[in-house]
């Protein structure tokens, strides 16, 4: 009877043994999860903030792209026969 006893006994405290280990591997994720959560998170942002700057540059762009920065529009040049030669506004220092 006392071998019985003995013998629950240690599947007893083998199934805590387990069950503790279980929780604490358990636990040992939970912060990994929330940091991979956050980590997620903050990488949206900078990827909503980089994709909200690249429509702001290409609409600059397309509005620097109308006007050719030579101080004439291509419409009044070519209505009055002046030919332009394509400039960048970076070679103009604007």
């Amino acid at each position: 009877m006392e071998q019985h006893a003995y013998h629950v006994q240690k599947q007893r405290a083998e199934r805590n043994s387990k069950k503790q280990r279980s929780e604490s591997q358990e636990n040992a994720r939970k912060p990994q999860e929330i940091q991979l959560s956050i980590t997620e998170t903050l990488w949206n942002q900078v990827l909503l903030a980089f994709k909200d700057i690249q429509k702001e540059l290409q609409e600059d762009a397309r509005i620097r792209g109308m006007s050719n920065c030579s101080g004439i529009s291509m419409s009044s040049a070519s209505s009055i026969g002046i030919t332009l030669p394509p400039r960048s506004c970076n070679a103009q220092g604007q």
